[in-house]
């Protein structure tokens, strides 16, 4: 098998070479600056933590600062690869990062390798992707994970001539900035939503009928009023054992998101198992909220031409009386408004969860059937626009794994 790459540009036709990392370059370490360190100005720094938090495979912008001046701190240079020495876990531990920026100051349990006859950029996104398991093999340690210098040296890499490296490291720069810029537009879409909910939750924002007359004040409800079922599924018994690959679709609290349903990873039960459990069976226009969990307060409607489907007990449905728009309720569930409401059930519990009169307690604010209508479609027009350059930016990073495996060997 040829060390050659599968995808490649134009002009360049020779295998690749495998060294050990530690042939590349030289190693280093981080050094005693730590959070107790930061200042709202001074010189830049890193702290490993921000290489998790905050910073891709390529480092332009530096957000933290430091009037450390201590003899001991190391400074980072440009091409710099900078990996974490601890973490939680494997995976976490397991990245890395080019410094594009010359004399940042670096904390403690940061590696830094230096490269002395390879491309920064080009190295980072192959450590980043294709070689993270390998890095995550030398890791060591149970509660807290280490990963050192001497293990990294031994890394086997493969690279092509300079002028390769410098084509693949442009290519996956210009694609993290397209990147980049979908996944700001996909915020400020969210931000606009989340402002536009805020002005009409708080009543700042009113809508006026066709005559251009306002509509009645809003009346304050607990969810319990404005419903004619508050309650949650089951799993079938046998759990897991019983799903099918096709059948009738059993959603879970994972299917469950705002405003939309996530069916890649859907289960599905016999119509035999769902005969027994045809109370929790939804309708059209149900409200499924999380009940359990990381996920609580998740909340979506099911559509008008949604399949029959089931739900677990980790999902509660709520069925609304016939005068209560399901969408403009799901708004109002996801507004901040209600979900400080779920948050304040949660205090000082040992499990995350919602019982069905802690539901029902939930207060509302409830306009007439008209304006709810119009809030509606405002909102979901807005939800929609979101849900298109969501994809939009989900393609963009499905590309860019397609491309990392192509593009490397």
């Amino acid at each position: 098998m040829r060390n050659v790459p599968k995808l490649r540009f134009e002009g360049f036709n020779d295998e690749w070479e495998e060294r050990q990392l530690g042939e590349m370059g030289d190693f280093h370490k981080g050094n005693t600056l730590c959070k107790a360190d930061l200042t709202p100005y001074g010189k830049p720094c890193i702290l490993y933590g921000e290489l998790y938090t905050k910073y891709n495979e390529v480092i332009t912008q530096i957000y933290s600062n430091t009037l450390n001046n201590s003899d001991k701190l190391f400074s980072g240079q440009a091409e710099d690869i900078l990996i974490p020495s601890s973490g939680e876990t494997i995976l976490e531990i397991s990245i890395a990062s080019c410094l594009k920026i010359n004399n940042v100051l670096l904390g403690g349990d940061i590696n830094v390798f230096r490269p002395n006859n390879v491309n920064g950029t080009f190295l980072a996104y192959q450590l980043n992707n294709t070689k993270k398991t390998a890095i995550a093999k030398l890791a060591q340690g149970t509660m807290v994970v280490h990963l050192y210098n001497s293990q990294l040296k031994k890394l086997l890499i493969k690279t092509g001539s300079s002028g390769e490296q410098e084509k693949i490291a442009q290519f996956f720069t210009l694609l993290d900035k397209r990147i980049s810029l979908q996944q700001e537009k996909v915020s400020l879409l969210r931000e606009k939503k989340r402002g536009l909910m805020q002005q009409i939750f708080s009543r700042k924002l009113r809508f006026k009928d066709e005559n251009g007359e306002a509509y009645p004040e809003w009346e304050e409800k607990k969810l319990g009023e404005i419903t004619i079922k508050i309650g949650s599924g089951k799993t079938p018994k046998g759990g897991r054992e019983v799903y099918t690959t096709d059948g009738i679709i059993f959603l879970r609290s994972q299917n469950i998101y705002n405003n939309r349903l996530e069916l890649n990873e859907v289960a599905y039960i016999d119509q035999a198992i769902n005969l027994t459990m045809k109370s929790t069976e939804i309708q059209p226009n149900d409200i499924l909220l999380n009940i359990t969990g990381a996920s609580i307060g998740r909340c979506c409607s099911i559509p008008l031409d949604f399949p029959k489907a089931n739900v677990n007990q980790h999902v509660c449905i709520i069925r609304l009386k016939e005068n209560y728009q399901p969408i403009f309720i799901v708004q109002q569930i996801i507004s901040p408004n209600v979900q400080l409401q779920i948050s304040k059930y949660q205090a000082g519990g040992n499990r995350e969860g919602l019982n069905f009169e802690q539901i029902k307690e939930l207060r509302v604010f409830i306009p007439s059937k008209q304006e709810q209508q119009k809030i509606a479609d405002l909102l979901s027009i807005l939800d929609r626009k979101i849900e298109k350059e969501d994809e939009k930016l989900k393609s963009l990073r499905e590309q860019k794994k397609a491309f990392v495996q192509q593009m490397f060997v």
